[in-house]
């Protein structure tokens, strides 16, 4: 297997996707005992990446020690821990995901993924505020929250950054921030089933969020700082390049001489 024939790209693709990086060592051999067959540098200008490709090591099993008899004891819930499992039992658990584009000043328009396509709504909440919620239970429904948001200017908005324009006059009719109370509208909505339950999911997350508005932009503005202060520290602190080397070899099993090293090898001849 020659690897000054491969591109930079193709080694990198090798190193990361198709080849078994030399992470764990076999007991008692080090990386330098390991032999090199062969070996390409892929200069990336401000340091360097080594890629060795090594005969692969016969990693000795460890002995399994048997396990001490365990007497089982049937163990008898509380009646608090009978009641905890029965409520998460009784739950729907429904996935909260999609991405979300925050106007400033103005509203998000947010793309919430279903099984049957997208539903899409615009909100008056600012969706950055929701970035340290994960999950939320609400309605008999536990729902596991995730979603990406981009940011835009209000002069960004005007110049009509919406996926569609013509919906940019709805969000005149949301309340002010100062109410204290959210709103969203439905744009596109899958039809059937999951158009309902993209439509509970928005009504319960516009209710958590009026419930908990303070603790959720408090937690927004935390996260804020510590974000600035990661970035101004990375500022004063560049990371400094240094090569790398990379030693690896096609891998089959971690106890046996790899089969498809010596495919590799028969077909490189």
């Amino acid at each position: 297997m020659n690897l000054k024939l491969l591109s930079p790209f193709v080694a990198t693709l090798v190193g990361t996707f198709f080849l078994h990086a030399q992470e764990l060592k076999p007991s008692g051999e080090s990386p330098k005992a390991l032999k090199i067959l062969d070996s390409q540098v892929v200069d990336l200008g401000n340091r360097k990446i080594t890629y060795n490709l090594v005969e692969p090591p016969v990693l000795k099993p460890n002995p399994t020690p048997e396990a001490a008899p365990v007497e089982a004891k049937e163990y008898v819930p509380t009646a608090e821990e009978l009641a905890e499992i029965r409520h998460w039992e009784s739950l729907r658990y429904e996935y909260l995901g999609g991405s979300a584009t925050v106007f400033e000043g103005i509203g998000t328009e947010f793309r919430l993924w279903t099984p049957e396509g997208e539903a899409v709504a615009l909100s008056s909440i600012n969706f950055n505020f929701l970035d340290c919620l994960w999950d939320l239970e609400r309605n008999g429904v536990y729902y596991s929250v995730f979603f990406f948001a981009s940011n835009y200017s209000s002069e960004e908005f005007a110049e009509g950054k919406l996926t569609n324009p013509e919906w940019a006059a709805q969000f005149g009719d949301f309340p002010k921030e100062a109410s204290g109370i959210s709103r969203f509208i439905m744009v596109s909505t899958p039809k059937g089933e999951e158009g309902k339950k993209a439509i509970q999911a928005l009504e319960d997350l516009h209710a958590y969020f009026d419930e908990n508005r303070k603790q959720l932009q408090a937690a927004h503005e935390e996260n804020e700082k510590a974000r600035i202060a990661q970035e101004e520290w990375m500022k004063a602190h560049p990371p400094i390049p240094q090569d790398t080397v990379v030693n690896f070899f096609p891998i089959c099993s971690s106890t046996q001489p790899s089969k498809a090293f010596d495919q590799v090898e028969e077909t490189s001849k």
